[in-house]
């Protein structure tokens, strides 16, 4: 993988694409192009895509991927197959990273037995 992404999450454009591209579509076809393999392409790049026949014609049979990106959640989403969502949103990747964080430094108050005994006799 390689390029940036702004302070808003928008994927900057890279140099030498097609020769990346190409590349990488060499090691897959050295280990067996298996319809999984593929690349996240900054979407400002997909313009200046000028690939080999032989890249084309896996991507035509769908042996090969090519997925332009223009904000780093598209990418989140595409590689870990969850929704990015948003922070305070329990059931996305955001909201589970934002629960995580609060659980180590101790922002959410504590759940267990005893916490819950001590709630309900105390009122809290």
């Amino acid at each position: 993988m390689t390029g940036a992404v702004d302070q808003f999450g928008n994927v900057q454009a890279v140099g030498g694409v097609n020769e990346k591209i190409e590349g990488f579509f060499r090691v897959c076809q050295i280990h067996g192009l298996n319809g999984k393999q593929g690349i996240l392409l900054p979407g400002t790049n997909a313009q200046q895509l000028n690939l080999s026949d032989e890249v084309i014609a896996a991507v035509e049979q769908g042996l090969f991927h090519i997925h332009p990106v223009d904000h780093v959640e598209e990418a989140i989403e595409m590689l870990t197959g969850c929704v990015a969502g948003e922070p305070d949103m329990a059931d996305t990747l955001f909201g589970r990273i934002q629960q995580r964080l609060d659980d180590l430094n101790g922002t959410l108050p504590k759940t267990g037995i005893m916490r819950t005994i001590l709630g309900r006799l105390f009122g809290h």
